[in-house]
């Protein structure tokens, strides 16, 4: 990439912006308009250690 000191230098100032729950947002709003599974979620195990921040199902095809 020839480019790449610019591209690094606006990833990490718009980096906050973009991590963790906007990200998190964004994705499941793709997830939505695909329009390809019926349930969108998120896990967390009975203890509260182990986290899956986004999860698809598709009840018709059986896909995760």
């Amino acid at each position: 990439m020839e480019n790449f000191k610019y591209l690094r230098s606006v990833i990490s100032r718009d980096f906050k912006t973009f991590s963790s729950i906007e990200l998190e947002s964004l994705f499941k709003a793709l997830l939505i308009e695909s329009k390809k599974y019926n349930a969108i979620g998120g896990y967390w195990d009975s203890e509260g250690h182990n986290e899956v921040d986004i999860i698809a199902v598709n009840d018709v095809d059986k896909k995760i």
